[in-house]
């Protein structure tokens, strides 16, 4: 039974990876389920078994390239102030430095208004996620401190998107030294 088991995770993790692959090189909308089924080396009705139809798929593929369980695990290591704030860089630039992550993740935030799922996600990143982050950096979540929060987390989209000629260590110190000091010319 337990076998049994394991090897139903292992053939729905075969078809998720076989996906993101796919849907990073060529997007959601240009790539078929036969596409995937034969990359996971499965048949199209198995694939279907397991998702029955290419909106679930997708769903699942986006989930797992969305940063919020990233966001989730940095919170869950009681770390707090400066070094919170570059755990969660790091993390962030280590996943999205692959180019089939960079892609995906790109792709997913476009599909927000097409997947509620989706944008419901992202909506909690840019809320109850970053007011917990505030709190743990700053004290509390007051709006200013949220919105150092969010411009942090724009500059390592900033990055994933077009990265600076600066290593990623140098790169999230940066943001946070930019965060710190906020001095502007009037």
């Amino acid at each position: 039974m337990e076998k049994r088991i394991e090897k139903k995770k292992q053939v729905h993790q075969k078809i998720v990876n076989a996906a993101k692959e796919i849907f990073s090189k060529r997007g959601f909308n240009e790539t078929s389920m036969q596409e995937i089924a034969s990359a996971a080396g499965v048949s199209k009705g198995l694939l279907f078994w397991y998702f029955h139809n290419k909106d679930e798929l997708i769903l699942e593929v986006a989930r797992s390239s969305l940063p919020d369980k990233l966001i989730r695990s940095c919170l869950d290591q009681k770390t707090e102030g400066i070094e919170l704030l570059r755990n969660i860089g790091m993390k962030f630039l280590e996943k999205y430095s692959n180019d089939a992550e960079r892609s995906l993740f790109l792709n997913v935030l476009s599909l927000r208004g097409q997947y509620p799922e989706i944008a419901s996600t992202v909506f909690k990143v840019c809320s109850s996620l970053v007011e917990q982050v505030a709190e743990r950096v700053f004290g509390n979540s007051t709006i200013e401190n949220v919105i150092k929060v969010r411009a942090f987390m724009g500059g390592l989209m900033c990055y994933v998107i077009n990265p600076l000629e600066l290593s990623e260590e140098e790169y999230v110190n940066n943001l946070i030294r930019g965060i710190n000091e906020q001095k502007i010319v009037d």
